[in-house]
């Protein structure tokens, strides 16, 4: 079982892109989180369209401005979790250890993992899956308008994640 799956195994929404990364897991792991996203022009145009915080150049970015580090296992999977209001508008703040249970009508809760799977010692698959399920009418209606608005882009954005790590782990070896 999946760490995501944990936290997120019931979802109206899901999206799962890869790549093959030429280093090991471990060094991937250890490298991933500074990886900068913004030296893709791709990315730093739709993430400002998007009206991102400028901090939301990386994973580590991520954490910093609102994503919430639910749980990593080491050189593995490390699986973030948001909890947002499509009605009211806003992210919610809460512990890690609230998530699974946190089902407040009117929210959305989203989950992404960052998957490496040794394919041999120098070569990793690296996943990202990312889902989403909605409590109450209102909220899945809204998410549904905004993922069928977002969900072209949300896909670019990820390939160019992934090739991002890919290229500046690659380059450190």
């Amino acid at each position: 079982m999946l760490l995501i799956d944990k936290y997120l195994s019931n979802y109206l929404f899901k999206e799962i892109h890869s790549i093959e990364i030429n280093a090991s897991a471990d060094v991937i792991y250890s490298l991933m989180r500074e990886v900068d996203f913004e030296r893709s022009i791709v990315f730093r145009m739709l993430f400002r369209l998007r009206g991102m915080p400028k901090g939301m150049n990386s994973i580590q970015g991520f954490i910093d401005n609102g994503l919430v580090e639910l749980e990593q296992l080491q050189n593995r999977e490390l699986v973030l979790g948001v909890i947002a209001s499509p009605v009211r508008g806003g992210i919610k703040k809460y512990p890690p250890q609230d998530f699974i249970s946190f089902k407040e009508q009117g929210y959305a809760k989203g989950v992404t993992n960052y998957l490496l799977i040794p394919i041999d010692r120098n070569k990793t698959r690296f996943i990202t899956e990312t889902r989403f399920v909605c409590y109450g009418a209102m909220a899945k209606t809204l998410l549904i308008l905004y993922w069928v608005l977002i969900r072209p882009f949300s896909g670019i954005v990820r390939n160019v994640m992934l090739k991002q790590i890919k290229r500046q782990v690659e380059n450190q070896l």
